[in-house]
């Protein structure tokens, strides 16, 4: 979601609240308790988070809670403390900057970043159906020679050479000038 679109659903969840229609106690009868949590029983986007119609639009709950609530949610995406994709509860909605979120994701998921996780994912695509190993793709993306005989030296197309030596397809995850430095 881009931060227009996101500034725009921000909006969107203000106005039904300034309509009057809904609060707290409308959200709640919506909602299944699981322990602390409040489960949305209603409609969820593809990627199961909860959102409900206001007019024309949809707008996601958290959104709306977090209004009522009278936090700062513009420019930020509204998640939960507790990680339950479909929980509203009020106690646990938390709006968080994109660069936040992505700090809180590593620490439930246990990835130290997206590169990591990344790696392990093309790895596991090339397990068994690849042409190349990984060492000729690094031969490849060293290579000075034309892009026609690359191809021809290992049976691959000249837009797969390329796309090797420009980076596009073979990575060289965590190879950085600064890997190895220890920074954080």
């Amino acid at each position: 979601m881009t931060e227009i679109e996101t500034i725009k659903e921000a909006n969107c969840a203000k106005r039904i609240i300034d309509m009057g229609k809904i609060d707290l106690e409308y959200i709640r009868a919506r909602c299944r308790e699981d322990g602390d949590c409040w489960i949305w029983r209603l409609g969820f986007t593809s990627r199961q988070v909860p959102s409900m119609h206001a007019g024309k639009k949809i707008v996601g709950v958290r959104r709306v809670v977090a209004e009522l609530l009278g936090l700062q949610i513009e420019g930020k995406k509204v998640t939960t403390k507790c990680g339950n994709k479909r929980c509203v509860c009020p106690d646990h909605v938390l709006p968080a900057t994109p660069v936040a979120l992505g700090k809180m994701v590593a620490k439930r998921t246990g990835y130290a970043s997206f590169t990591v996780r990344n790696k392990k994912i093309s790895d596991a695509k090339r397990a068994n159906s690849s042409k190349l190993t990984a060492e000729q793709a690094k031969e490849i993306r060293e290579s000075d020679d034309r892009l026609i005989d690359i191809a021809a030296k290992y049976g691959i197309a000249a837009a797969t050479a390329q796309r090797i030596k420009a980076g596009k397809v073979w990575k060289t995850y965590g190879a950085t000038p600064f890997s190895g430095l220890g920074a954080r």
